[in-house]
């Protein structure tokens, strides 16, 4: 087809164009190949308006490159409503005027129309210096040839050409646009934007002619196999090659369309989405759609009540956004809590790969803290636990928020019989406290005073047995300020198991500063420490080397190895040792080697 040719008398555009097309090429728009995107929409509105009158008839969009010229042209062509004079002189040459709006019933039928805003023809003045447009509307047998010119003119004239019904849109390339219109640029944008359209949509050039676009993911007509695969192809187009460990569907009201679990070195700051609205695509990590915690999904969908900005690449933010947000967090917290009875592999996969991210999310959003807590996984007392076992316990569990006091008390708590989790780590603290509050009793913060009443006493009878034994140690492990305290545990390869309270370990911290510091601060810090109780010494008279110590008739090698368990039970319990217990610990090593050596 040749470009049409007549000029007559001139209007003007009821605007200022020069600066409108400024305004267009670098702030509205991010590219300017955005301009086969508006020429898709106006067909696609002009196409939903015709099948509002006429439900029956077969729409169809032709884009084809014309070669010739200093540069060429590009004819795109659609059997939708056409225009009269007085639509076009109203709707093309008035900037902010849409023909979608001027239906009587525009608020409640927009979801037929893409564009609401009156600008997307003009943004071809981007890419070219002249729009040639013939048209001939459903309503009239006339046909018109529009005219409009970079320099801010128009014209219009009736057309003796033999016109069907709908419009055709010349585009000559500008001399610094022609780049973009070869035929493989055309297809690539083309289904960029245009992909899932459902009016069939071509492009002829040279010999070729191909369609453009093909079934969405999202739609009805898509068997579930080929739209998950569909769906994944896309999204590793939108967000980068790449393994994506799992993809699921949402559908709701408001939107429609699949979410995706990245792998960890995919998760960047942005949250990741693609956006199509009326199944074309309006733009890509897009703001205030995904909930804050939701890095960890991409998500592709569609929506036919979202409203796209005068770009159309960002979303209006009203009752439908608000909406459509609420549906996409319920839709990604029904998959996490179905992931640990339906799909296990994933559910090992995800805490592998995202566990500090799940619990720094889970810190910030309570929401989100309720949907994923049962899978997070803890250090405890029996090993590496999820939280959900953990609680399955009858008796519960406590939390310590400090990791040294974690493996103090790990022993004495496996003596006990107790779980005690560790929360000392990166946004546990937080955690601990708000699933305190959800699960009251059953996860609670550490009881000492409660975790050694368990422990099983030595009964009165057997106590007169050991009283020798208890004297001594008491005798001994005075000074240290310690008490010892008779008890029966397992494993019995544990002798002795130290422990401190609170008022203790700040003794024992003001002891540590008062031994590293000069003579005058070591004065102040004497009169600031105030004695604390003694601590407990817990011994296990289960065990085979406590058993021998109440057996030894040797007093002097009793005391050397009593002392040596003592300190035994610092290191266990991850005490460091002070001046004191270094200065024990060599005296008696070297008592008990000069016994050996000696042969005593």
């Amino acid at each position: 087809m040749t470009d049409p040719t007549d000029a007559p008398a001139d209007y003007r555009f009821q605007v200022n164009l020069k600066d409108l097309i400024g305004i267009l090429s670098h702030h509205l728009y991010s590219t300017h190949d955005v301009f086969l995107r508006e020429l898709t929409q106006n067909c696609c509105d002009a196409i939903s308006a015709r099948r509002r009158v006429d439900a029956e008839f077969e729409p169809l969009i032709e884009f084809e490159l014309l070669e010739g010229g200093d540069t060429p042209t590009l004819l795109v062509a659609d059997n939708g409503c056409g225009l009269t004079a007085e639509e076009i002189h109203e709707f093309l040459a008035t900037i902010g005027t849409s023909s979608k709006r001027e239906e009587a019933d525009f608020i409640t039928t927009r979801a037929d129309f893409i564009g609401q805003f009156g600008i997307g023809l003009l943004s071809t003045f981007m890419v070219c210096d002249e729009i040639v447009l013939l048209t001939r509307s459903h309503k009239s047998e006339q046909a018109y040839e529009w005219r409009g010119h970079s320099d801010g003119t128009y014209t219009l004239t009736e057309s003796d050409a033999d016109l069907t019904v709908g419009t055709r849109v010349f585009l000559r390339a500008s001399a610094d646009s022609a780049d973009l219109f070869t035929g493989d640029q055309i297809l690539e944008r083309l289904r960029h934007y245009c992909n899932y359209l459902p009016t069939p949509i071509f492009l002829t050039w040279a010999d070729t002619r191909k369609q453009v676009n093909e079934v969405a993911p999202w739609s009805r007509t898509c068997p579930a196999a080929d739209s998950e695969a569909a769906a994944v192809k896309l999204a590793q187009r939108c967000f980068g090659e790449g393994q994506i460990l799992d993809v699921f569907a949402i559908e709701g009201d408001y939107v429609s369309g699949h979410a995706f679990l990245m792998p960890f070195h995919m998760i960047g700051g942005a949250r990741r989405n693609a956006v199509y609205i009326r199944n074309m695509f309006i733009g890509a990590n897009l703001n205030d759609l995904m909930p804050d915690w939701a890095c960890l999904f991409a998500i592709v969908l569609n929506s036919d009540h979202l409203t796209p900005s005068a770009s159309r690449e960002a979303l209006y933010g009203d009752e439908h956004l608000a909406a459509a947000r609420e549906e996409i967090e319920r839709a990604l917290n029904v998959y996490l809590r179905r992931l640990a009875s339906d799909r296990p592999a994933v559910l090992t996969e995800l805490i592998l790969q995202y566990e500090p991210l799940l619990k720094n999310l889970a810190a910030q959003n309570d929401h989100f803290l309720q949907c994923i807590f049962g899978v997070l996984t803890f250090e405890t007392s029996r090993g590496r636990l999820p939280l959900s076992e953990v609680l399955a316990d009858p008796g519960g569990a406590s939390f310590v928020t400090d990791v040294d006091e974690f493996h103090k008390l790990v022993p004495i708590a496996s003596a006990s019989g107790h779980v005690v989790i560790n929360a000392g780590y990166a946004f546990e603290p937080v955690l601990m406290s708000k699933l305190h509050l959800l699960h009251g009793p059953k996860l609670r913060p550490m009881d000492s005073a409660a975790l050694l009443a368990c422990l099983k006493e030595v009964n009165d009878p057997e106590a007169a047995e050991w009283a020798e034994t208890h004297d001594l140690l008491s005798r001994v492990l005075r000074i240290y300020g310690v008490r010892p305290r008779l008890v029966r545990f397992q494993p019995d390869t544990i002798p002795m198991l130290y422990f401190q309270g609170e008022a203790q370990r700040e003794a024992r911290r003001m002891q540590h500063f008062e031994e590293q510091a000069d003579d005058l601060f070591q004065s102040v810090l004497s009169e600031l420490s105030l004695p604390p109780d003694p601590n407990e010494l817990l011994v296990n008279v289960e065990n085979p080397l406590i058993q021998n110590l109440q057996a030894c008739g040797d007093t002097g090698f009793a005391e050397s190895v009593a002392k040596l368990l003592y300190v035994q039970s610092l290191l266990l319990g991850r005490y460091p040792l002070g001046h004191q217990e270094l200065l024990l610990l060599n005296e008696n090593v070297g008592a008990l080697l000069q016994r050996t050596l000696l042969g005593d």
